[in-house]
Order: C-alpha cells, then sequence, then structure tokens
C-alpha cells in the first residue's frame, strides 16, 4: 500500500492547504512536461496525482486514513493505537456535529413565529384622558404576493439535490460508516436553482400597513400596548408576531397630569372668593360645576373624586383637583375705586 503522505511529502494531520501546496510543488517539478515522457517518470506522476485526489477529498482521506494505520511497518503497536484512535474521534466528530448541531437550513422548514413590530404613536391630552380610536401606519413584513412564501418564482420550482437524490442524507464513509446531511443541499433534499426576485428567495417582503387600533382611555407617556399577532408574518405557517405601539401623549397647557390625577386651574373673581359661588370646570370632553364657599383662599385646590385619569384594566379613575386663580378686571373705574377704600377702611385686611 502506497504511504501518500510520504510521496507528497507531508505529514498525516496536514491541512487541505498544505496538501494542495505540496502537490502543486511536486507537479510543476515532476510533470512528464518538464522531465520527458518515459514509464518511469510517467508512473511517479501517476502516483502523486493519485495521492492528491485521495488525500484532497475528507471522505476518501478518512477512508484512506483507517487502512493505513493498519499495514506492515516499522511503527509501533502504540503508534498504531494512537494513530487509530486520532482518525476514529476526527470521524465520531463528525457524527456528534450532525447528532447535535443540525443543519439551520432544515431548521428554516420548521414554522417560524415572525418578529415583533414596534412603532410610535402620538395622542393628544383629551386623546389619553378620553380613549379614542386612532389611524396607525407600520412597516412589516409579509408573506411575499409573488412567491407565497415559497422564495422561488412558481415557473422554476427547485430541483431534487444530485448528490443525496431527494433523501436529504448520505452515508459518511469510515470505520463506522453513520448517515449525514447532505452537504450539498444543506439537508433540504433540494437544490433552488433560482430565487423570487421580489423577496430575493426570503419568502418575505417588507410592506406597509395601516390599522385601526383602540387607545384606552388613561393611557399615559411612553405606555406600550401590545397587539397580539399584528406583526410580520411566520415563515412555513408561523404566526404573526406582535405589534409594540409606544404611545406619547402630547402636553396640554391648561391641565397637568400626576399619576392619575388631573390637575387644572379655575378662574375665580375677587368676589366670588368673598361671597361664593358657583363654577363651571371644563375637562376634556366634559365641564362640571363646581361650589366655591364663602371666604375661600386663593390658591385653594378642591378634590373632584373620580374624575380623573381611568386605571388600567379598572372601573375607578383618579381624581380632579381644582386650583382657584383670581382674576381682576382689566379697568376700574374711578367710582369703584372709591367705594373700594371706603371698604378698605370698614373691613380689616380687605
Amino acid at each position: 500500500m502506497e504511504d501518500y503522505y510520504q510521496i507528497l511529502g507531508v505529514s498525516v494531520d496536514a491541512s487541505q492547504e498544505e496538501i494542495k501546496k505540496a502537490f502543486h510543488r511536486l507537479a510543476r517539478q515532476f510533470h512528464p512536461d518538464v522531465l520527458g515522457s518515459n514509464k518511469k517518470n510517467d508512473d511517479y506522476f501517476k502516483k502523486i496525482t493519485e495521492s492528491y485526489q485521495t488525500l484532497s477529498d475528507p471522505d476518501q482521506r478518512r477512508h484512506y486514513n483507517i487502512k493505513r494505520i493498519v499495514r506492515t511497518s516499522p511503527q509501533s503497536p502504540k503508534s498504531h493505537v494512537q494513530d487509530a484512535a486520532f482518525f476514529a474521534f476526527q470521524g465520531f466528530s463528525e457524527f456528534l456535529n450532525d447528532l447535535l448541531f443540525k443543519d439551520a437550513a432544515q431548521a428554516t422548514q420548521a414554522p417560524t413565529q415572525g418578529q415583533h413590530v414596534e412603532t410610535q404613536l402620538t395622542v393628544s391630552f383629551a386623546e389619553a384622558y378620553l380613549g379614542c380610536q386612532k389611524s396607525l401606519s407600520f412597516k412589516a413584513l409579509r408573506v411575499c404576493s409573488d412567491c407565497k412564501g415559497k422564495g422561488w418564482p412558481p415557473k422554476h420550482p427547485p430541483q431534487k439535490c444530485p448528490e443525496c437524490h431527494g433523501a436529504k442524507v448520505r452515508l459518511a464513509k469510515g470505520p463506522l460508516p453513520f448517515k449525514r446531511s447532505c452537504k450539498r443541499c444543506n439537508g433540504i433534499g433540494q437544490i433552488q436553482a433560482q430565487v423570487c426576485r421580489r423577496c430575493n428567495g426570503n419568502c418575505l417582503f417588507t410592506e406597509t400597513e395601516t390599522i385601526d387600533i383602540e387607545v384606552p382611555p388613561g393611557v399615559s407617556h411612553e405606555t406600550r400596548l401590545c397587539l397580539s399577532k399584528k406583526g410580520s408574518s411566520g415563515l412555513h405557517g408561523g404566526e404573526r408576531g406582535d405589534l409594540l405601539v409606544q404611545v406619547a401623549v402630547a402636553p396640554d397647557s391648561g391641565f397637568s397630569r400626576h399619576g392619575n390625577d388631573l390637575k387644572v386651574s379655575a378662574p375665580v373673581t375677587l368676589s366670588e372668593l368673598l361671597l361664593g359661588t358657583q363654577i363651571r370646570v371644563k375637562i376634556p370632553g366634559d365641564e362640571l360645576t363646581m361650589r366655591v364657599p364663602a371666604g375661600a383662599d386663593l390658591g385653594q385646590s378642591f378634590r373632584l373624586k373620580n374624575k380623573g385619569f381611568a386605571y388600567h384594566k379598572k372601573e375607578n379613575r383618579g381624581d380632579l383637583y381644582v386650583t382657584l386663580k383670581l382674576t381682576l378686571p382689566p379697568h376700574i373705574p374711578e367710582s369703584a375705586l372709591a367705594l373700594l377704600k371706603q371698604l378698605a377702611k370698614i373691613v380689616p385686611g380687605f
């Protein structure tokens, strides 16, 4: 039995690149066109070629290595055992690789859930208080309409793999033959000659979609709404992902929010503070009547229960706090000023 490693002048653990370089070096040196054609030169060049063809193919090299370690040679039995263990482990490691780490191309054939999609939506302060319906546009992956999610043109379907003939696996050579995924088709059993031009073979295509969504009352700034199965489409029958909508609430100069409580200022006149009155308080979507008692303090706040923002998935609401704000007439006539001066003398602290 010829020693192919010795013929090429490389070690038994030489890489494929080292084997290739050794062959090209010897081929340039011993080619019949260089040395001249005769039986001795032709036979030696054939041995160089045969050695390279065997050692450059991983399956043939593995099979040759097993035969080589049991040939008659001056090596000690210990050396044979070491070589056998090395090549046996080399084959077993490939077996484990196929067993534990199956080709990713096979995994893609299973139903795969679509990706989640994140987008933003801005609502007004009043819309956040009352709740509303909004039209929302977003981009998501959808099953390609040209190839129907196949990845190839309908007129050019994939062909049966010429290596495994559609079996998806091949019998690996070695001391303990085992089946492994076909490298030519990546364990799919088919070779795809052409891909869909629209989706470039990805089966999915980015599209803009517009839907109407319900914004619940009481939504706060940076609240994230989750719309189940409204995100990107899945592959091979997999479910859609979710649509995640981050809400931004625009501020309103007439109101402020603290948790679920709503705060507003209500204008009152000096006489209303002194004598008491009923005022109208505007809130988003409504107007309330509130009694101001006589002698109320300027800046005093009054609490109206359950008139604030709604709690999420609860029936009750926060409270409304109304703060009194004094408003003065833009112009006071001279006759009124005289009366005010007289009143200041009569009423201490006026």
